[in-house]
């Protein structure tokens, strides 16, 4: 008998797992923890600072060791808006790249997502723009979960 699927459950683990981020000292440097900080839409804007978006990319199949045995890999792109302190681009960087590091540190201390996924992977940048722009720094994160799909064949 084939498995349920369980990408919905890995794309609520990794929303479960950013919105633990909580600002707590020496552990993260914003707090996305209060309900209201991610959504799963495509925005180009964010409504309040610091705010995730995390969007589903797209579901990989490839073969798996045995016949109807798949390794899945969901990709799901990843953008965090924090605030910034500051109107330099030192300010800006700095912001774009702490957002990183909570985004990355929150999904990677758990890789398994709660025993759903073999692991996870990560590719990330921080970007920013001009001085004076409304939303200055952004995280963008590509994260890649991976495990075995049974077809039941």
């Amino acid at each position: 008998m084939a498995a349920a699927d369980i990408s919905p459950d890995v794309l609520d683990a990794v929303i479960a797992a950013i919105e633990g981020i909580n600002g707590a000292p020496g552990g993260y440097t914003f707090d996305l923890s209060d309900g209201n900080r991610t959504t799963e839409d495509r925005i180009d804007s964010p409504p309040r600072l610091p705010f995730v978006a995390v969007v589903l990319d797209d579901i990989r199949s490839t073969n798996g060791p045995a016949i109807g045995d798949y390794n899945r890999t969901m990709r799901i792109r990843i953008v965090g808006w924090p605030p910034v302190t500051g109107d330099s681009t030192r300010a800006r960087r700095n912001a774009a790249l702490y957002m990183l590091g909570d985004i990355s540190r929150a999904i990677e201390a758990d890789r398994s997502l709660g025993a759903l996924v073999l692991d996870v992977t990560l590719d990330g940048t921080a970007v920013i723009a001009a001085d004076g722009a409304e939303h200055s720094a952004a995280a963008l994160i590509v994260l890649e979960t991976h495990w075995y799909a049974d077809t039941g064949v």
